[in-house]
């Protein structure tokens, strides 16, 4: 019995995307006519090319040896305030707007994280 593996999350074709082998893509098309049902129309960036494919909305290829999609996972940074008794302050854009909050008189250390998303 062969069992076939599916993808549980969901596209959001809103967001970047991305092959599952970390290759560039980007939507051309969301409404791609082929064989009476609507597809995805893809555009994947190789070293020295790109070539265009065909993928159901939650990413599934419509031919199977092609590779799947996934959302790009977008790095994020921000800084916070650390306080004793582990107390954890607010998300900050910058190391200075950290400081600069009013309950950052009371930190033991500003420090910056990082996260993808």
């Amino acid at each position: 019995m062969q069992i076939e593996a599916h993808n549980t999350n969901q596209i959001d074709w809103d967001k970047p995307i991305e092959t599952t082998e970390g290759l560039p893509a980007r939507l051309l098309c969301s409404d791609y006519r082929f064989e009476g049902k609507t597809f995805m129309l893809v555009q994947i960036e190789y070293e020295h090319r790109s070539t265009t494919r065909v993928f159901e909305k939650n990413g599934t290829p419509y031919w199977p040896s092609e590779g799947r999609l996934r959302n790009r996972k977008t790095k994020r940074e921000g800084w916070i305030n650390i306080f004793g008794g582990q107390w954890v302050g607010s998300l900050h854009k910058s190391e200075e707007a950290a400081q600069r909050h009013p309950n950052a008189e009371g930190a033991i250390a500003t420090i910056k994280i990082e996260w993808e998303e």
